[in-house]
Parts: structure tokens; C-alpha cells; sequence
């Protein structure tokens, strides 16, 4: 059966990216620098870290062969210099990288927002909102020239909303505003901030909705609350996702911790209701490094067929 499952990717894969090289090498991406009208005021360069970043988020999910950031600002610098802009300058990008798709967009909002009331030195009430934007994300096809396909994320989130704060004293969202002036977009010690986890999250959710577009598949809906582990029977495990959630048999798809790290990997073996399914575990809870799958954990998104075909081979 696994056999069968992965020539079939490969027939799939030789369908939508006809500039691959290998059968088992996914399309070709150039990530182009994205426009930045955040107006944060730290130290971050949102039009290069953002891409850099999604590119990271691409590679975790799906075979894709990531064109290298040097490579595309240098192409896309003399698609400029040449007069290109919007949709013909990505088309001219893809061309001189040989990618079968790029990918450009805009920041338009990425930091915390910060709505202080009363004195400050006295006490006072404070809100801080957490902003992500990511909009007019086009994804072109290179031998057309055309858009696939537009994509936006945008986020908000008040934590705290009218926090109360007493002589002045800085909570730990103060702190957390001053320390993204600091440090690098998308470093380790960004990550391990909550606002890192909240762009995290909008970067996995566009990263997602790339891949599905670019495999022609649905992205799994997991936002219900019984979307998890319901029972795990050795290798054998039963997940509250099924057919009304878009899954289908032969489907891989990761188990993750409360941080959000995969802790086990499933292949989809039946489908038992529109949303109950079982699997089996291709990575055993020892062999991964984070943890074990656990009962209530949730999932992330299906993988991209050819790195799912490559996770069943290995298996």
C-alpha cells in the first residue's frame, strides 16, 4: 500500500512541478523580499527577516526546495534594474532561479501595541494587543506568469486588556515590549517570548495554506475542540479528525506538545466518522526528541506529499 501511495505522489509531484529535477523533490519556491509597513521600531528588517523565517516554517512542512535568500534578492535586484515590477518582476525572478513558483507579499503589522491610562509612576492601567500581519501574499507560477493564488494572515490578540499596574512597577509585558527592541526576529530568544509563539503561529497558518495550494489539497480543519489524541493503543492510534475535516487515508500528519514541537509523526490507515479516524505511529514516542504522544495533543497540518512519502520510506 505504501508503495502504491507514493508513486502515486510521484505522478503528482511530475504534474505540478515540471522544472524538478528528481521525482522526489518537491517545487522549486523563490521567496521574493517582502514589503514592510509595520513601522516597528527595533532593530528588525521585517522585509528579509519575515521571508527568511516563512522559508523555515515551508521547509518543516513539505518537501519544497527553498530557492536561497542570497540567490533570490540577487535575482530579483536585476529584475528591478530592469525595469520589472509586480507580477512580471516574479515571473522574471523565476526564470533566472529555474523555481516553478514565487512568492511575495507585505507586512502590515508585526509588535506589540502598548495603550497605557492613568500615571504611570503612580498606577495606572495598561493593554497590550499583539499584531501580525501578513497580506497580498501572491503565489505565481513561473511558466504562466500568473497568481495562483492570494494569501493573508492577520492577527490580533489584547492580553490583559486594562492590566492594572501600581507605581510604575513593569510587568512582564512591559518587559517583553522592551526586549523585542533587543533581540533578533526569529532568534532563540524570540521564539521563547509569547509574542515569538504568536508569530509562530500566523507563519505556520500561511506556510500551510502555501503548501496546500501548491498540492492542491484542502488544509486539515483542526480548530474544533476534539481535534486531538483520543486513544492510543501501542502503535495504533485513534485521532478526532476524519473525512468532515478533510482528512483522507494515507494522509501524514504530525502530534504536537502544549509548545508546539512534534513529538510523533501518524500515517491515516481508516476512516471511522466525520471525525474519528485511526492511525498508525510511524515515529515511535522514543525516537522523538521532545516528548511522547500523550492523550488531548493536538496536530498540525497534514505534510506535503513528498515529505510524507519520504517519512513512510524511512519508516
Amino acid at each position: 500500500m505504501r508503495r502504491a501511495l507514493v508513486a502515486h505522489w510521484v505522478v503528482l509531484l511530475g504534474v505540478l512541478s515540471p522544472l524538478a529535477v528528481a521525482a522526489n523533490e518537491g517545487p522549486r519556491l523563490a521567496i521574493l523580499s517582502f514589503g514592510d509597513e509595520a513601522g516597528f521600531q527595533g532593530t528588525w528588517d521585517l522585509s528579509e527577516d519575515v521571508p527568511r523565517s516563512l522559508a523555515d516554517h515551508l521547509m518543516a512542512l513539505s518537501s519544497l526546495r527553498i530557492i536561497d535568500a542570497d540567490s533570490a534578492r540577487s535575482a530579483e535586484r536585476a529584475a528591478r534594474d530592469a525595469g520589472d515590477s509586480g507580477i512580471p518582476l516574479a515571473a522574471a525572478v523565476g526564470r533566472a532561479l529555474n523555481a516553478d513558483y514565487v512568492l511575495r507579499g507585505v507586512v502590515t503589522a508585526c509588535g506589540i501595541r502598548r495603550v497605557v491610562a492613568g500615571d504611570p509612576n503612580l498606577g495606572g492601567y495598561r493593554s497590550f494587543t499583539y499584531s501580525v500581519g501578513l497580506e497580498q501574499v501572491e503565489l505565481t507560477r513561473t511558466t504562466t506568469a500568473s497568481v495562483v493564488r492570494t494569501l493573508s494572515v492577520v492577527r490580533d490578540s489584547v492580553m490583559r486588556p486594562l492590566e492594572l499596574n501600581l507605581f510604575g512597577r513593569p510587568t512582564s509585558h512591559d518587559k517583553e515590549f522592551e526586549a523585542l527592541l533587543k533581540i533578533d526576529f526569529g532568534g532563540e530568544a524570540f521564539d521563547e517570548l509569547p509574542f515569538g509563539h504568536f508569530v509562530r503561529g500566523a507563519l505556520d497558518d500561511l506556510a500551510s495554506d502555501v503548501v496546500s495550494t501548491i498540492y492542491d489539497r484542502r488544509p486539515l480543519i483542526l480548530s474544533r475542540e476534539g481535534a486531538r489524541v483520543l486513544a492510543v493503543d501501542e502503535e495504533q492510534i485513534f485521532i478526532g479528525i476524519g473525512v468532515d475535516d478533510y482528512l483522507e487515508i494515507g494522509d501524514v500528519v504530525p502530534i504536537l506538545d502544549d509548545e508546539g514541537h512534534r513529538v510523533g509523526l501518524v500515517e491515516v490507515v481508516e476512516m471511522i466518522g466525520p471525525h474519528l479516524s485511526s492511525a498508525n505511529l510511524l515515529e515511535s514516542a522514543g525516537d522523538t526528541e521532545n516528548g511522547v504522544v500523550e492523550l488531548g495533543q493536538r496536530f498540525g497540518q497534514r505534510l506535503a506529499p513528498d515529505a510524507a512519502a519520504a517519512s513512510t520510506k524511512k519508516d
